[in-house]
């Protein structure tokens, strides 16, 4: 009698543990399915903020200090006044580079956790769907390096006339943490810091910047 009892009892254990087995089975592959979905919404959301920083900061920073991005540039006259030479002034180019970088890593350090909205559609990767049905919530930490490179740029304003521009291109790694699994994403953002516009002829200063 003990024994008899006993067969159903155990089928019904077996029953709970492949019925469990099983839901971890479909979960996993369903997290599989869609993380990729998740990262990379995260990422584009963290990127789109990465920019905005980037943006605010440059702003910020060359109209509290403007004095900084106006001598980036020494010009050398001839006796007969005309262009012998131009040349960047290291020092006050690695000063405004490294003010507008320092605001840079301080905006992108003060980025709030960002709030992915996924659409269930969207989520479950169903075309017909995408951008419908209930939206999905989901936390991201955002963490971002970055780095930060000076260069000058020269365009044609008419005969022996040119506008010299001094930019910083920006390169920022920033990663959407999540629980579990990050994603990283690259932001490249280049801004105009100073502009000079030249007389004289375009290839003696061409060659000076060269």
């Amino acid at each position: 009698m003990r024994r008899a009892k006993r067969k159903p009892v155990h089928r019904m254990r077996r029953k709970v543990i492949c019925a469990a087995l099983a839901a971890v089975a479909c979960l996993l592959v369903l997290e599989h399915q869609l993380r990729p979905v998740i990262a990379s919404m995260a990422a584009d959301q963290c990127r789109a903020a990465a920019a905005m920083a980037i943006n605010s900061a440059v702003q910020e920073e060359l109209t509290a200090q403007p004095h900084l991005y106006e001598n980036l540039y020494k010009i050398q006259y001839g006796e007969d006044n005309t262009i012998r030479s131009i040349q960047t002034d290291a020092a006050a180019v690695n000063q405004a580079k490294a003010h507008l970088t320092a605001a840079v890593l301080e905006n992108l350090q003060q980025l709030d956790q960002q709030v992915v909205r996924i659409p269930l559609g969207t989520l479950l990767g169903w075309q017909l769907l995408a951008g419908w049905g209930p939206e999905l919530s989901m936390r991201t930490v955002p963490s971002a390096f970055a780095t930060s490179e000076f260069s000058t740029r020269l365009e044609s304003q008419g005969i022996n006339q040119t506008l010299m521009m001094g930019t910083i291109e920006f390169h920022v790694e920033i990663s959407a943490i999540l629980p579990g699994y990050s994603a990283t994403e690259q932001v490249t953002d280049e801004v105009c810091v100073a502009q000079t516009l030249v007389i004289g002829q375009l290839p003696q200063v061409y060659a000076a910047l060269k």
